[in-house]
């Protein structure tokens, strides 16, 4: 964890937390130490808090694509070892894109609602042969169905605080002072 700002930074995360409607101001001060566990400067973090105020419900059904397709991948690859070691998969073949396809077949047949099993398309002969594998592959299904309807409901209440224009009770300077200095003393 960083104990101050990165060199080269202004170590200024108060705007970054005001926002520039003045809102949002507990979900984005959270995401300040983020911010600086993550290394970015100033500039960096303005700029990805401007494409997802910019993009709205856009910007993040996005960033939810890329993370999704990172899990998959990621699932993918811990499946794999997981066969290698401890065994539990029918599978052909312990190769990087064989276990890709493998995740991808995954991912269509939840996210098409098992159009790949109703209409007999077998993209990967990979099957999880026992009940922890299976139990495996079902919880690791649930956490990303989860993840995916979190993100879903975070974008419909990020547009409905938008729709709703800005405060009608805007926060006084000395209020905006207190937070920018209290946000500066985050570890």
């Amino acid at each position: 964890m960083l104990s101050g700002p990165r060199p080269g930074s202004q170590g200024n995360y108060g705007l970054l937390a005001y926002g520039v409607d003045g809102g949002l101001i507990g979900a984005e001060a959270g995401a300040i130490r983020s911010v600086r566990e993550a290394g970015l400067t100033d500039e960096e973090a303005r700029e990805a808090v401007r494409i997802v105020k910019k993009g709205g419900g856009w910007a993040i059904a996005a960033f939810t694509l890329l993370g999704v397709l990172a899990y998959v991948v990621a699932f993918s690859q811990f499946l794999r070892y997981w066969s290698l070691t401890f065994g539990g998969f029918q599978a052909h073949g312990d190769g990087y894109f064989y276990w890709l396809r493998y995740g991808a077949s995954w991912l269509i047949g939840i996210g098409f609602f098992n159009v790949n099993d109703a209409f007999g398309w077998d993209i990967s002969d990979i099957r999880p042969a026992n009940l922890l594998t299976q139990g495996l592959v079902w919880f690791l299904n649930l956490i990303l169905a989860l993840t995916v309807l979190r993100a879903f409901t975070y974008a419909v209440g990020f547009a409905r605080r938008v729709n709703k224009g800005p405060r009608p009770h805007a926060m006084s300077e000395e209020s905006v002072k207190r937070l920018r200095e209290d946000i500066d003393h985050f570890p």
